[in-house]
């Protein structure tokens, strides 16, 4: 019986191939477009950052440690791509700040934004009697509420140009784990919150996109493995590539089609009994 995980043609990115090659003459093309991006410090998203100026759109980056944030478009600099890249500081979990950091990125674009991504996220674990509403906030402040005010401060923006928001979401929403209740809820959330964003805006010609990724080669993983005392074997997990190629496909789709919900899984660790997601 097929499963909840969406089937796209993976070809290209087996193929070696930059995704846009592989597109029809009604695709939507990336060059000169306007987009924001949150979470490039992390593995997906500077993997996300790579693709999109290697594709050639303009992207604005918005993140609150400004050494790392300048170290990552430093080596997006020395690819050559052809878009730029900007650095916008805000914290993520300060609603005035992101207001800000949108107001300054739209001055800079006279307006203009096609594309928003929401890569950003944060995950601690917990056991249900050591919850407390502190941790909580923190995680619903980065990988809900963000995003919310994100797409408030944008939406007029996307509107106008009939563009395309992405949500880096996780496959944790789809089963409950002992200690991942904290990031599992605040997941959740954020699904409803795409959903809800998706039903109001799609008939103003916005796409709305929720990728779910299973566990994947990142330094979030890295620490979580580290944490538990447990070994970290990278190569056995989706690569933030895979993920930043499937994103960068499905944006330059033709305008016909809206792909909702896309889910993915490591190959080699799910074949291993009992692997988790």
């Amino acid at each position: 019986m097929p499963g909840p995980y969406a089937c796209i043609d993976a070809s290209f990115l087996r193929s070696g191939n930059h995704p846009q090659t592989r597109l029809n003459s009604n695709s939507t093309t990336l060059t000169g477009r306007q987009a924001v991006l949150t979470g490039v410090t992390g593995g997906m998203g500077e993997a996300i950052l790579q693709g999109l100026l290697a594709a050639g759109c303009h992207v604005a980056t918005i993140g609150r440690d400004p050494a790392r944030l300048q170290a990552v478009l430093d080596r997006a600099a020395t690819a050559g791509h052809t878009g730029r890249a900007t650095a916008h500081m805000a914290d993520l979990a300060d609603e005035g700040q992101l207001r800000a950091a949108v107001a300054e990125i739209l001055a800079l674009s006279q307006g203009r934004a096609d594309v928003f991504i929401h890569a950003a996220g944060v995950m601690e674990e917990a056991a249900w009697q050591d919850l407390t509403t502190e941790q909580m906030s923190r995680l619903f402040a980065v990988n809900t509420l963000a995003p919310m005010v994100l797409c408030q401060a944008l939406a007029d923006a996307l509107v106008a140009t009939e563009g395309q928001v992405v949500f880096i979401n996780s496959s944790s929403v789809q089963t409950v784990r002992a200690t991942k209740t904290p990031y599992t809820v605040a997941k959740t959330a954020l699904k409803a919150l795409a959903d809800s964003f998706r039903v109001e805006f799609n008939p103003k010609g916005v796409r709305t996109l929720s990728v779910f990724p299973g566990r994947t080669g990142t330094d979030m993983q890295r620490r979580l493995h580290e944490g538990r005392g447990e070994e970290f074997h990278p190569e056995l997990f989706i690569q933030p590539s895979d993920v930043a190629s499937t994103v960068l496909h499905l944006l330059q789709l033709p305008r016909t089609v809206e792909v909702t919900e896309i889910f993915m899984r490591p190959m080699r660790n799910w074949m291993k009994p009992g692997a988790a997601l």
